[in-house]
């Protein structure tokens, strides 16, 4: 399942090191979400087979988030580690919004 969905960008031999690193995470409850009342920024991932741009879309919609549109699948973190690192950059307030066709949009 791996294979077909979250790395079918990515080569083969990235397929280990990323089934790894997967592990469960217990976290406290929160009171309060934070995407209710911070700025969110979304990466939506145009070649997704495991969340749909339609139900990405419909996050962004709900949450109001920035949105930023990759060519990727699941992982574009690892697929596009520059485009999905620019938009941390900007939601951390470090680098300024370069909207281009090839990253933002629907």
């Amino acid at each position: 399942m791996i294979r077909k969905t979250m790395l079918a960008a990515l080569m083969a031999t990235a397929l280990i090191p990323a089934a790894a690193g997967s592990r469960p995470v217990q976290v406290d409850p929160v009171a309060r979400a934070a995407w209710k009342h911070k700025p969110n920024w979304y990466v939506l991932n145009r070649e997704d087979r495991m969340l749909t741009p339609q139900l990405q879309s419909a996050t962004v919609q709900r949450i109001g988030a920035r949105l930023h549109s990759v060519p990727a699948s699941h992982v574009s973190m690892l697929s596009h580690p520059g485009e999905v690192a620019d938009v941390i950059l900007e939601a951390a307030g470090v680098k300024s919004a370069a909207p281009s066709p090839a990253k933002t949009g629907g």
